[in-house]
């Protein structure tokens, strides 16, 4: 049964659509609330894109933002989550996307795009996760106080033993 978030989901959507339509683009929906699951460099990287439009000829990626305040364009540029999702676009589909972030709440579009540098540096960050990983794992440098709360949302709980001491 699709519940609140899915009509609020796709009420968002059609109001980007049709802000984007009336701006005279030609728009062909490529995916809409698409999940992906892909293994980056050793490490599992899960998430959901809002939607994907092919507008004149170009992937553009659309995340919706409610609710929230507006980053200053360093901050978009700096992005992470953006950089993730130019760069799980990229492998999906084989080329590169505009990203728009759209804040709901001021009805407005802040656009950035993603080059190989940005999947490189975030390749280098991934490569990083894992060597801390590696270490935390090998060691007893953290000490552990497990919780179902708190293990739930651990990165490193596939390669810890708290987990498994409560259960989990």
């Amino acid at each position: 049964e699709r519940g609140f978030s899915y009509s609020y989901g796709h009420g968002l959507v059609e109001k980007g659509y049709l802000l984007l339509k009336q701006s005279g683009y030609l728009i062909k929906p490529v995916t809409i609330e698409e999940w992906f699951n892909l293994k980056i460099r050793g490490q599992q990287l899960v998430g959901k894109m809002d939607v994907l439009f092919r507008i004149n000829n170009e992937l553009v990626m659309i995340d919706y933002k409610t609710g929230k305040e507006m980053p200053d364009a360093r901050d978009l540029r700096s992005n992470l989550q953006a950089t993730t999702y130019a760069y799980v676009v990229n492998l999906l589909y084989k080329e590169n996307c505009k990203l728009l972030f759209a804040y709901i709440k001021h009805d407005k579009f802040l656009e950035t795009t993603r080059k190989q540098r940005d999947f490189d540096k975030l390749e280098s960050i991934v490569d990083e996760i894992s060597e801390l990983e590696k270490y935390y794992s090998a060691s007893d440098a953290i000490p552990i106080t497990p919780s179902p709360s708190a293990c739930q949302y651990c990165a490193l709980n596939r390669s810890c033993s708290g987990p498994a001491s409560i259960g989990y």
